[in-house]
């Protein structure tokens, strides 16, 4: 493999990263945490499809070990790449969402209008 192309298969995954990612998958993936109550046990799944396999394509190595997982757990403008552990944050997202959401839903159920 010559390195021009080398580079565009670097950049390509790039591109995909932020495109599918960044923009895509992992927002679909919040918000199943935040509407699905114990739902990070099912994740383990997934979560051990970003460790193992799209993390090592995206960086070009073969093993990511738990600490540097942690760091790209961390968000970019602290050195990470914002891709979050979605098994340890699922209930936090969820119990997020409900306290957000508690006082619209108590006006529902009470036929109030809160304005």
């Amino acid at each position: 493999m010559s390195s021009k192309n080398f580079i565009a298969g670097v950049k390509s995954t790039q591109i995909r990263y932020i495109a599918g990612f960044v923009y895509g998958a992992s927002k679909r993936w919040n918000f199943l945490a935040r509407t699905t109550p114990g739902v990070s046990e099912l994740l383990n799944r997934l979560e051990y499809h970003i460790k193992d396999v799209f993390i090592p394509v995206l960086i070009g190595k073969l093993h990511v070990s738990e600490q540097l997982r942690k760091i790209f757990a961390l968000p970019a403008r602290m050195g990470g790449l914002s891709i979050a552990n979605i098994c340890q944050t699922a209930e936090l997202e969820y119990g997020n969402s409900i306290l957000a959401t508690e006082d619209l839903t108590n006006a529902i159920y009470d036929q109030e209008s809160l304005y």
